[in-house]
């Protein structure tokens, strides 16, 4: 089933949208001044691990480890808006 929705509508009820793509398997299309820009689809289960990852890396892979440098540069790291004295 495909359902139209406006920008402004799917911003309001994003929530309810997404419930109707993942249990009732409903295709959004997402119109800007009526004409379609987006669709929400659900992901299909059989024969698709990206949403898992699953075979895309090996486990010594170096993406890793440059994962867990940014996780680790991250903890020490103080946001701009924290790092400035209040005015």
């Amino acid at each position: 089933m495909n359902t139209q929705t406006t920008v402004a509508d799917l911003k309001s009820h994003l929530s309810e949208y997404l419930s109707r793509v993942v249990y009732r398997h409903e295709t959004i299309v997402v119109t800007r001044h009526g004409k379609p820009i987006a669709r929400l689809a659900p992901i299909e289960e059989k024969g698709s691990d990206l949403p898992y990852g699953n075979g895309l890396l090996e486990d010594g892979d170096s993406f890793f480890g440059i994962i867990d440098q940014i996780v680790a540069d991250r903890s020490s790291h103080i946001p701009r808006v924290l790092d400035k004295p209040a005015s």
